[in-house]
C-alpha cells in the first residue's frame, strides 16, 4: 500500500472546478437573457472554454482511477508497470487540453474588453495581437506535444528507437508564454479604466475588479 498517496485531492479539485465553471457559465447567460443583451464574441467564445476546462478536470478524474495519480511512480511501477503505460499515454492529452483550455478563457477575456472598450485603434490593434500570441502558442504547445518524440509511442515505451524533445523544456517555454500574456491581460484595461471620467473610488473597483477577472 502507498501511504503517500494523495489522489483523493485531485478529485476533490477537480470536482469542485466542474460544478463552479458550471455555476458561473451559466449564471452569466441567466444574466444575458434577464437582461436581453446580444451574445457577443465573449460569449460564443465562453463554451469551448467550458468544454476544455471540463475535459481537463474530467481527464484528471480519469487519471486518478484509471493511471494510479496520486501514487508514487515507483510504487505504480513495482505494483502494477500497465498502469504506468497508461498514465504516460493520458499525459499527452493532458498536454494537448491544457493548451486549449488556457486558449480560449483568455480569447473570451479579450473579446470582452474588446466589446467594453472600443477605443482607440492602438489598443484595437493590442487586444488583436494578444489573441494572436494566445493562439500561436496554445497551437504551438499542441503540435509541441504531439511531435515530442518521434515516434510518439517513445513517451509510454523507451524501448523503442527513436528521440525526444526535452520536456522540462517543453512546460518551461509554454508556462513563460502564459504567464507573460496574463501580465499583459492585466494590464491591458488600466489605462482605460483610470481615464474615465468617474470617481476615484470607482476607478479602484473597476480595477480591482479587471485584476481579479484577468487571474
Amino acid at each position: 500500500m502507498d501511504d503517500a498517496y494523495s489522489g483523493y485531492k485531485l478529485t476533490t479539485v477537480a470536482i469542485v472546478f466542474i460544478v463552479l465553471e458550471a455555476i458561473l457559465v451559466g449564471l452569466r447567460f441567466m444574466a444575458r437573457h434577464v437582461a436581453k443583451t446580444p451574445w457577443g464574441l465573449d460569449d460564443f467564445l465562453i463554451l469551448p472554454s467550458l468544454l476544455f476546462c471540463w475535459g481537463i478536470c474530467i481527464l484528471s478524474l480519469v487519471m486518478v482511477y484509471a493511471c494510479g495519480v496520486g501514487h508514487h511512480a515507483d510504487y505504480i511501477l513495482t505494483t502494477s508497470p500497465e498502469t504506468y503505460i497508461s498514465w504516460a499515454k493520458s499525459a499527452v492529452a493532458v498536454e494537448i487540453i491544457y493548451c486549449t483550455s488556457v486558449v480560449f478563457p483568455k480569447l473570451s477575456i479579450l473579446a470582452m474588453y474588446r466589446r467594453l472598450f472600443p477605443v482607440k485603434k492602438v489598443y484595437r490593434y493590442s487586444i488583436w495581437f494578444l489573441m494572436f500570441i494566445i493562439t500561436a502558442n496554445g497551437v504551438s504547445g499542441v503540435f509541441a506535444s504531439l511531435f515530442s518524440c518521434q515516434p510518439l509511442a517513445i513517451r509510454w515505451n523507451p524501448a523503442i528507437v527513436g528521440h525526444c524533445i526535452n520536456v522540462t523544456y517543453y512546460w518551461r517555454y509554454i508556462s513563460l508564454a502564459n504567464i507573460i500574456s496574463d501580465v499583459a491581460m492585466l494590464v491591458l484595461p488600466l489605462p482605460v479604466v483610470w481615464k474615465l471620467h468617474i470617481s476615484l473610488a470607482q476607478k479602484l473597483s473597476l480595477t480591482v475588479l479587471f485584476l481579479t477577472g484577468s487571474l
